[in-house]
């Protein structure tokens, strides 16, 4: 027997719910980050320090991606850790 699908009130209501719900974990989680958001929203894209940007918004977030030159010796990087792949470690 087929189920029926829920009716799209019913659909909005379980999405609503399981957003604020998602709210919550995030928030609790990350209480710094999300009050840092809300205190620079006006601005499309805030600088904070040396390598931290805080970004509203997917247009921004994609220029900021596009644009800002990679700092590919900087600690934490990829690069920087030693993760370069050695000349023994490619495929035959």
């Amino acid at each position: 027997m087929r189920q029926s699908l829920p009716l799209p009130r019913q659909r909005l209501r379980a999405h609503a719910k399981a957003r604020r719900r998602d709210r919550r974990v995030y928030l609790r989680a990350h209480p710094l980050l999300f009050a840092l958001l809300a205190a620079t929203r006006g601005r499309p894209v805030r600088r904070l320090g040396r390598g931290i940007l805080l970004v509203h918004g997917t247009a921004a977030y994609r220029e900021a991606l596009t644009r800002l030159p990679l700092d590919r010796t900087a600690p934490g990087a990829a690069e920087s850790a030693g993760f370069r792949r050695s000349p023994r470690s490619r495929p035959p």
